[in-house]
């Protein structure tokens, strides 16, 4: 099956979203409680726009600044769970919060595809914007700061008192701070696999399917909708393996588990579109489900190991994470329909299943360097010993260990 006839619409699919770096370090003087709010504010303001414009190009750049102004709370999330709850209770919250950040894709069609059948489609902008008043007022009046500064006298605002809370003056190496983890190998390494995973097996589906379906099996706006659930379900499943897992160290090695089910999902949906007739069948969908469950169980696994190793960071690392998985989504619209239209679904499997494996290998090499301390974090113990007992420890218990490789992988610069 050629793509040709509706590959050009893809890339006006997806808006950039790669101001992440530009407003959360402005939000982190003031804490999440001043940031998210006018945030959302903004936000209905940018889809009561949309409801209003004229024209599509109106539309896309409502759009657009739609999209700035979501950036930065796709960020800090890993930054706000970090700050509320133990590190024993940190693998099952980070998974509530990616299962957010991973099903709002296919949730929105779900939802919106009974919604657009009935009435004008631009009621999908209005909904949009009153969900975003109702998040405005609710985080105003309840949300709780959730960052932590040690001084307590300057770190009490009082109720709906919103101020500076970290008195550390903002300069420019907060912006270009998340970065310095590109030569960090315990973020580095789970930001660009994860990146990798969630582009073949989550954005890939998502797109292709409201382009193919129609095409191919005759389906309305509501039928189309109806295909996400299959994503959902993916989801949520792959959710309930990832997000109670065993201790950090041994976390990484299920992400294996996740890897895997990800390129036979990618592989099993191309291969069945390519060989579907005019009748709709499951066999897509099932290949859909399978990667969503490996998407989601890798995307919890890494993303907690990323914020574990650098917990008192956790914005920073939720930046870099978020700033590196934009840019492969933004690129994906561009580069998946050609490659389809020049090859086929089938060879366009083969190359989403080799990129993955390579990934699948660096996961492996991290997991590997990240198992000297077993049931213990190596950052949170090196962090309470002093240089001789330090020197003590290396030379009795890890004589066979490379101790560089604890220090570069452990999480400790």
């Amino acid at each position: 099956m050629s793509c040709s006839g509706w590959g050009p619409d893809f890339p006006q699919s997806r808006h950039p979203r790669l101001c992440t770096t530009l407003l959360a370090p402005l939000g982190e003087p003031v804490g999440s409680t001043a940031d998210i709010p006018p945030l959302s504010a903004l936000q209905s303001g940018c889809n009561i726009g949309c409801t209003k414009s004229p024209t599509y190009s109106t539309m896309a750049l409502s759009r657009a600044i739609t999209a700035f102004f979501i950036s930065p709370a796709s960020a800090i999330g890993s930054a706000v769970v970090s700050e509320t709850f133990f590190k024993r209770e940190r693998a099952t919250y980070m998974g509530i919060w990616t299962i957010m950040v991973t099903c709002g894709v296919p949730v929105a069609p779900f939802i919106f595809g009974f919604l657009s059948q009935r009435v004008n489609y631009r009621w999908i902008y209005w909904v949009l914007a009153m969900v975003n008043g109702v998040q405005f007022i609710l985080y105003f009046i309840f949300g709780a700061e959730t960052l932590y500064i040690h001084d307590p006298q300057k770190a009490k605002p009082g109720f709906l008192g919103f101020r500076r809370i970290d008195p550390r003056p903002l300069t420019l190496e907060d912006f270009v701070h998340p970065f310095r983890f590109l030569l960090k190998p315990g973020v580095c390494l789970p930001a660009i696999s994860h990146a990798m995973i969630f582009l073949w097996a989550s954005i890939m589906p998502n797109i292709l399917m409201p382009q193919i379906f129609p095409a191919k099996f005759g389906l309305d706006t509501q039928q189309v909708g109806l295909q996400f659930l299959a994503a959902i379900l993916g989801s949520v499943i792959g959710e309930q393996l990832g997000g109670r897992t065993t201790p950090p160290e041994y976390r990484l090695w299920l992400s294996y588990i996740g890897f895997v089910l990800s390129i036979v999902g990618v592989v099993v949906f191309c291969v069945q579109v390519e060989r579907a007739r005019r009748k709709w069948n499951i066999t897509p969908l099932v290949g859909v489900a399978i990667a969503s469950v490996g998407n989601q169980l890798s995307t919890t696994v890494l993303i907690t190991y990323a914020v574990d190793c650098y917990r008192l960071e956790a914005a920073s690392v939720g930046v870099f994470i978020s700033f590196v998985r934009q840019i492969w989504g933004f690129i994906e619209p561009f580069l998946i329909p050609n490659l389809i239209a020049a090859t086929s679904f089938d060879a366009t499997a083969g190359i989403a299943a080799a990129s993955m494996v390579v990934f699948f290998h660096n996961s492996y090499c991290l997991a590997a360097n990240a198992e000297i301390f077993p049931k213990l974090r190596i950052a949170e113990i090196l962090a309470k010993l002093q240089p001789d007992e330090l020197a003590a420890i290396q030379r009795d218990h890890f004589q066979r260990l490379n101790s560089r490789v604890t220090l570069r992988w452990g999480g400790r610069d």
